[in-house]
């Protein structure tokens, strides 16, 4: 691959912003990357950025598919208890839906991350 602008140069990488190829004498180096000139410099700090923060929110998502069935299996299993020990008291009733609607949307999101 050739630099964008210097069209005799070879690149030694591609801009973060725009994708264009740079050589040693354009590239402005980035947040694990690289500029080809001040134009891109903002945006491909702000690229590095995002792709950080999203690389850290990876964990959380990973923690998420572990919570969320326990959240519904204890919703489950508190409202079903104080519905047989204080069967007069609608508040088991609250925690066996919220158990229920947790795992109906585990179930939800499950098939919706398969098909993407």
């Amino acid at each position: 691959m050739r630099c964008f602008v210097h069209h005799d140069a070879d690149a030694v990488g591609i801009c973060k912003c725009c994708a264009k190829g740079t050589c040693a004498a354009c590239a402005i180096v980035v947040t694990n990357g690289l500029a080809c000139s001040e134009v891109c410099r903002p945006v491909a700090e702000d690229i590095a950025q995002l792709q950080l923060v999203t690389l850290r929110n990876q964990g959380i998502y990973r923690s998420q598919r572990l919570v969320q069935p326990v959240m519904a299996a204890l919703f489950m299993v508190t409202g079903v208890s104080m519905i047989y020990s204080y069967p007069s008291w609608s508040l088991g009733w609250i925690f066996s839906a919220a158990g229920v609607v947790t795992g109906l949307a585990l179930i939800v999101s499950s098939r919706r991350r398969r098909v993407v």
